[in-house]
């Protein structure tokens, strides 16, 4: 019987790839930071609604983790926060163990704002899943839950083999469970994000996970109709669904349009339409 040497190499190598850390409620609470927490925020959020640049998504990321320290509470500070280092990940940064690292920053960032909720921080405290304690969640919340869905997404798209996937399937069960009780709450929240989200879950997984092409594609249709002006749907579809499909020539059509779009003004939009319409010209240049 030959040897094959190469399997448990593959099999270590597979298990390196698994998504594990120490949720962020169960962290040590930071020591109280000096400044004002309103001050800290609203220069965070200043700083990110003109963000084009990595420094500038850097000092708003910082401004944002200044104002969770000053004020521990503070749910929206943390969520910006994820989400600034969910845009560093992704539209800044190159290299799997530098986006990995900043993508496990966002992802406990948003656990803490999760966390704000004291009956979620309750429930968690006595050992309750991630996929029942999330039914205290609500709409303060959604933001939190967002981005968490859109670090861990990028987590697995950007810094893991597909080898490493089955290793990793209950953060698949768990994006599903946070998915679902956003839905419960507002089926339309953040302008079409939710259902861009339910797109390119459905996109990334294999079908024998639970993956369905037909329904990805049905949903970038339905927000393309409903929000002609957003960059989103089209960077989306032709940054990960066209890929899946094979269509060359509306893969191109999708990304002329997002390259040459100016970012929207809207200050939750501007920063992430800056890397989209960016994003757009790289992958076109190719």
């Amino acid at each position: 019987m030959r040897r094959r040497p190469f399997l448990p190499v593959l099999l270590a190598l597979a298990a390196g790839g698994c998504l594990s850390w120490t949720p962020g409620w169960r962290l040590p609470a930071s020591r109280p930071g000096a400044g004002d927490a309103a001050t800290l925020f609203a220069q965070g959020a200043e700083t990110l609604a003109r963000a084009d640049s990595r420094p500038a998504v850097e000092l708003a990321g910082r401004l944002f983790e200044a104002a969770a320290a000053a004020d521990s509470t503070h749910t929206e500070a943390l969520t910006r926060a994820c989400e600034a280092y969910c845009l560093l990940g992704a539209g800044y940064t190159s290299g799997r163990a530098a986006k990995r690292a900043l993508y496990a920053r966002a992802i406990t960032l948003c656990e803490r704002a999760m966390a704000s909720n004291p009956e979620f921080a309750a429930r968690v405290s006595r050992g309750e899943p991630l996929s029942k304690a999330i039914e205290a969640l609500g709409e303060r919340e959604m933001g939190a839950m967002h981005f968490w869905v859109t670090a861990v997404s990028y987590r697995f798209k950007e810094t893991l083999s597909p080898l490493a996937y089955p290793f990793n399937l209950r953060w698949i069960e768990r994006q599903r469970a946070v998915l679902e009780r956003m839905d419960a709450i507002d089926p339309q929240w953040g302008a079409g994000s939710l259902r861009f989200a339910w797109a390119v879950y459905y996109l990334a997984l294999p079908a024998r996970f639970g993956g369905d092409l037909e329904r990805s594609r049905a949903i970038f249709d339905e927000l393309i109709a409903a929000h002609p002006d957003s960059m989103l749907p089209r960077w989306g579809r032709a940054k990960y669904f066209y890929p899946k499909t094979k269509e060359r020539e509306a893969r191109r059509r999708d990304l002329e349009w997002v390259a040459t779009r100016e970012p929207s003004p809207h200050p939750d939009e501007y920063p992430w339409e800056a890397y989209f319409r960016a994003d757009a010209r790289r992958l076109l240049a190719r």
